[in-house]
């Protein structure tokens, strides 16, 4: 294959960003301390980490990888991600035997989960905003695709990037197939590659004349120079101005290419009517003999766009084709260069910076975690030392107490003990005296046994005497009486 040497495109101008205004020194608190040093960890294990571009996994030719990271559609892929993305290499063809005048092109894809973006670049030599009237030379028709347009030094026409999504279910079996032009003429359907009436895909065409930024005719970017109001529908007469840098997004069928948008074309004829235009985000930029084209895509499209379009989700594989034509060489319309039918997977896999980062943060928040929890346990640990600081000074108070309590004790044993002497001494004594009470009592109750038995004998004696003396009266009286007789 022709192009770049080692298959790769040459380096992207990026964007001229200030990425380290001036910074205030000042002194870090803790909180600002440790955010630091989390990001001196995350920075210090990405740059010992392999960054270099790696291929995506999955068995899709294309894996458009997620990013969590905001994405301009600017025609400079200056976000890191693209860096990280590896590009496929695409051989291109001619749609017919006239055209094929691109012969490579780079394809990268991601997605943020709410959009796609696909990053298509390919080498031209000159770049072609305008387009001349279009002169065929030869008509393709149903079987018979010899499309020739004239082109030469002055006359020339627009170069344009484009991308065919097949609606099918399963891999499509019919030819690939583009077209840049809008209606429903000849060369215009699908049917003349082949497609039948089932047959259907949404198609990406990005003109370099018309809704790109970069066109001569900004903002007022429609197919007729100079027209600055809605040609017809709801809008007809309101200002005709692009909200963005866009791309044409149609139904492409055995029927024809019909645009969306009402009101956005010249003629109703070419559009699907009831539709929202301005879909399709699309910036091209040519630089240094290359197109870098950048589009992107809501995932699922708006609900006026929604049956005619393609949903995209998360996780699953669809079928694509890739082209561009090189107006400069005559290729327009259905004259191009294009790829063959290419898988493309929505993958959930991070681009590999940013799951590295991922998982530095996410070891980073585990390691944070687990400094708060075990500056927890520390700080119920400091409480538990707390607790039983105190109670080792309650017990030192008791066992204070508990010292001066038995220094009491002591001195009262002491002093019992000095006591009990006394009164061991006084004992003796005491009983020395009760001994001699005892003796003295005994002798006196001897004593008065004595003095009981004199008393009892003296009675004894009394008793015999009155006795004596009560004899000695009544033998006196009788005497008497005796006497007294006459």
């Amino acid at each position: 294959m022709g192009g770049f040497p080692n298959n790769q495109p040459p380096e992207e101008p990026r964007k001229g960003r200030n990425m380290f205004p001036g910074v205030e020194v000042k002194q870090m608190d803790k909180k600002e301390i440790g955010t630091a040093t989390i990001c001196m960890a995350i920075l210090a294990l990405l740059l010992g980490a392999p960054l270099a571009v790696q291929p995506a996994k999955g068995a899709a030719d294309v894996v458009a990888l997620k990013t969590q990271n905001p994405v301009v559609v600017d025609g400079i892929p200056s976000e890191t991600f693209w860096s990280q993305i590896q590009p496929t290499v695409l051989s291109l063809t001619g749609t017919t035997v006239y055209g094929g005048k691109v012969t490579e092109m780079w394809v990268r894809a991601a997605h943020d989960g709410k959009n796609i973006y696909i990053l298509m670049q390919w080498p031209d030599t000159k770049e072609s905003r305008t387009s001349g009237p279009a002169r065929r030379l030869n008509l393709s028709t149903p079987g018979n695709l010899i499309g020739q347009y004239h082109a030469n030094a002055t006359h020339y026409y627009a170069d344009a990037g484009l991308v065919t999504w097949w609606m099918g279910a399963e891999k499509p079996t019919v030819i690939p197939a583009t077209n840049n032009e809008m209606g429903g003429s000849p060369t215009r359907r699908a049917s003349l590659f082949g497609w039948t009436a089932s047959d259907k895909a949404e198609l990406w065409a990005w003109k370099s004349s018309a809704l790109d930024m970069g066109n001569p005719y900004w903002p007022y970017a429609g197919l007729d120079v100079g027209v600055t109001t809605w040609h017809w529908g709801d809008n007809t007469g309101k200002p005709y101005t692009m909200p963005y840098s866009s791309a044409y997004q149609g139904l492409f069928n055995s029927t024809g290419y019909w645009i969306f948008g009402d009101g956005l074309l010249h003629s109703k004829g070419c559009q699907q009517p009831g539709t929202t235009p301005f879909e399709i985000r699309a910036r091209g930029v040519w630089n240094g003999g290359m197109w870098t084209l950048e589009l992107s895509r809501p995932l699922v499209a708006s609900p006026e766009n929604r049956p005619y379009t393609l949903a995209l989700e998360e996780g699953k594989t669809y079928w694509a084709v890739f082209a561009a034509q090189d107006g400069n060489k005559g290729e327009w319309e259905e004259v191009a260069s294009r790829s063959n039918w290419v898988s493309v997977e929505l993958s959930n896999d991070l681009v590999p910076l940013e799951k590295q980062i991922q998982d530095v943060v996410a070891a980073a928040n585990a390691a944070s975690k687990a400094a708060g929890d075990a500056s927890k346990v520390a700080g119920d640990a400091v409480k538990a030392a707390g607790d039983a600081s105190k109670v080792a000074g309650d017990a030192s108070k008791v066992a204070g107490d508990a010292v001066k309590a038995s220094e009491s004790s002591v001195k009262t044993a002491g002093e019992a003990s000095k006591g009990a002497d006394s009164a061991a001494k006084n004992s003796a004594d005491a009983q020395k005296v009760s001994q001699d009470a005892l003796s003295a009592a005994q002798q006196a109750i001897s004593a008065a046994e004595d003095t009981k038995k004199t008393a009892e004998a003296t009675t004894n004696l009394a008793y015999g005497t009155i006795g004596i003396a009560i004899v000695a009266i009544v033998v006196s009286v009788v005497m008497g009486l005796r006497r007294r007789k006459p």
